[in-house]
This record gives C-alpha cells, sequence and structure tokens, in this order.
C-alpha cells in the first residue's frame, strides 16, 4: 500500500511539473500597432489600423506537432524542426514554429510571425502580397473573391503567462 501511495504522488508530481512547465513557456503577444495599405480611388493608400490581435506562442508537444503540421503542404515543415507553435487568441487551430539563436518564427495562414527573444518583441505580417498587385490584377481579384482586404503589420510585445 505504502508503494502505491508513492507511487501515485511521484505521477502527480511529475504531471505537476510538466504542467508548470508548459505554462512557464507559453507567451501572451498582444499587437499594440497596425499599420498597412489599403486599395481606395483604384490605388493603394497608405493607413493606421486599428489592432485588437492577441497570440499565444508556447512550447510545442507532440501532440502539437501532430495537429500544427496535419493542414501544411509536406515538405514545408518536418515535426523534428518544429519548437513551438502559435495559435491566435480565440481560434483553435495551432500554428508551427521554428526557433533559432535570436528568434522564433511561424508560419500561419495569417501571415508570418517573427518574435525576439531578447526583446520579447514580435511583428506579423498580413496579406503583403497583395500591395504587390497592380490595378487590373486587383479587379481580377476583387471579381474573383468579392473582396479585397488591407495589407498590414501588426507589432507588440510577449509576456510570459
Amino acid at each position: 500500500m505504502k508503494r502505491l501511495t508513492a507511487t501515485i504522488c511521484l505521477t502527480i508530481a511529475v504531471l505537476l511539473g510538466s504542467v508548470s512547465k508548459s505554462y512557464a513557456d507559453s507567451m501572451l503577444c498582444i499587437a499594440e500597432k497596425s499599420v498597412g495599405f489599403e486599395w481606395e480611388q483604384e490605388q493603394w493608400m497608405p493607413i493606421i489600423f486599428s489592432t485588437n490581435s492577441k497570440f499565444i506562442l508556447r512550447t510545442a508537444t507532440d501532440v502539437d506537432k501532430d495537429k500544427a503540421t496535419k493542414y501544411m503542404p509536406p515538405n514545408r515543415f518536418r515535426k523534428d524542426q518544429i519548437t513551438h507553435v502559435l495559435s491566435r487568441f480565440g481560434f483553435s487551430s495551432l500554428h508551427p514554429c521554428r526557433s533559432g539563436k535570436i528568434a522564433i518564427s511561424c508560419d500561419t495562414d495569417f501571415g508570418e510571425f517573427h518574435f525576439r527573444k531578447r526583446t520579447q518583441r514580435f511583428v506579423i505580417d498580413h496579406g503583403l502580397g497583395t500591395v504587390l498587385m497592380d490595378q487590373s490584377q486587383v479587379r481580377e481579384f476583387k471579381k474573383k473573391y468579392d473582396v479585397l482586404g488591407g495589407s498590414n503589420v501588426e507589432t507588440g510585445s510577449c509576456s510570459k503567462i
């Protein structure tokens, strides 16, 4: 009986330790500013966007790596390259990230996310390729998709949670 109790206590301690570590390796990232371009009067016009974007950046588990690569094109990320995952606050999808010496970079369906370790700041781009379209390409895009969003960059800071 003492052995069973000791085993249960050890198991609980290990589980709590791993949960604490995953929380310690989680960051809440909040966008502070957003600038970009919007299509107005047949041209790209600079604009300041309001933002309330929030992201969670955390160390990836094996389950996270499976989820993050499930819908990605083959050979985009190998599971062994994924060190972190990014999620947009309020959404359930996970996006794969790679960690380097100075930054963590994430590939998402809403832009490229880059986090600098030293400064604890991030930048994310949204749809920057659309700014490269000329008038005829914009018309064709709007005709095909019935909408043309702006292109913008958000920047902000992250803190441990």
